[in-house]
């Protein structure tokens, strides 16, 4: 039975191509809650820009959330898990960046805040993601769960050299996500699960991206959204590592395609069961079976040219998708039904 459901937030509940929460799925978690299923933020964001995305105010009451991409975890009013910085190490790393003029987001269990003025990678960066200007302070060795240093990759050997026990993850050609350790959504949801003594089977996770596939350390059932491929590829894009996207994108198709054909086996092996449950002649539910066979036997190509197009939408080739969404539907699966339809 499942008794909770852990949600990313960036197109997962918040659509980014229409810029807006999707009301249907907060529809439906509100129902699930209802039922007694707990539900719970797990994203990317820390807790500071999840309160300014309005990941609060929407009508629902979460029963906890995972920010930080696993770093904290927060539920029943206390936190379960915290994965922070050693205050030697913080203080160092920020001496080290001011020296060289460069400026940084520092991240806490609860808020955000730059150690210095805007520079010109923090405006390179803006133009990508683009959030609310934090606050200026002096770090004097609080809590803080990791840094996002605005800075270009020539400067990435200084702090490998000087730091190299800490996690690092370049995803924007001016930004670099540093950590105590690499953090992960799994770590945060698997410290919720023990706090309410839930096994792994008892829970799902929904998610799109690269750090949304970390869910399955905490949990055996997780949805990916179909944009996953798109997200993942394009992060590599944007930190101009176009071998590692191609990388990516190769394995991700193939992966796919072999999940596809085990999903392929399990309906077909259960298409005359299906049919079964209706109350209708024999020959109905045989058609029925048939009609099952043939569509789980293109699972595959499915999931194949499924990833195959968010690749080339994560490159930008909007003129081929476009080709491929609107051409190909008005010219041949519409010509090709009315002629079925007609003849």
């Amino acid at each position: 039975m499942i008794k909770a459901l852990f949600f990313d937030v960036d197109n997962t509940l918040y659509c980014w191509k229409e810029h807006r929460f999707m009301p249907e799925a907060l529809k439906a978690i509100k129902k699930l809650q209802k039922k007694g299923i707990k539900v719970f933020l797990c994203t990317a964001r820390p807790y500071d820009s999840m309160k300014r995305f309005h990941c609060f105010n929407l009508g629902l009451k979460w029963d906890g959330w995972i920010g930080s991409a696993g770093a904290v975890a927060f539920t029943d009013g206390k936190f379960v898990f915290k994965e922070l910085m050693d205050p030697k190490d913080a203080k160092g790393f920020i001496r080290l960046a001011k020296e060289n003029g460069l400026m940084m987001e520092v991240v806490t269990p609860r808020s955000r805040y730059v150690t210095d003025e805007r520079n010109e990678y923090y405006f390179e960066f803006e133009k990508y993601f683009e959030e609310p200007w934090c606050p200026i302070k002096d770090y004097k060795g609080g809590q803080c769960t990791g840094f996002l240093l605005y800075s270009p990759e020539k400067f990435d050997p200084l702090f490998l050299e000087r730091f190299p026990h800490l996690a690092y993850d370049r995803f924007h050609e001016f930004a670099l996500d540093v950590m105590p350790v690499r953090h992960s959504k799994g770590k945060g949801i698997a410290a919720v699960m023990k706090y309410y003594g839930w096994n792994k089977d008892e829970a799902m996770g929904f998610g799109d991206g690269e750090q949304d596939i970390a869910m399955k350390e905490g949990l055996n059932q997780f949805v990916a959204m179909g944009n996953a491929v798109g997200i993942i590829s394009g992060q590599y894009l944007g930190a101009s590592k176009f071998d590692e996207g191609k990388k990516a994108s190769n394995k991700l198709m193939w992966f796919t395609a072999g999940i596809c054909v085990f999903l392929t086996a399990i309906l077909v092996a259960c298409s005359g069961f299906f049919p079964k449950l209706y109350d209708t002649s024999e020959e109905v539910r045989r058609l029925g079976q048939w009609f099952i066979i043939i569509t789980a036997s293109f699972f595959p190509l499915q999931g194949f040219l499924n990833v195959l197009y968010f690749t080339l939408r994560s490159g930008g080739k909007t003129i081929i998708t476009f080709l491929f969404d609107s051409i190909f539907t008005w010219v041949v699966s519409v010509s090709i039904a009315f002629i079925l339809c007609k003849f």
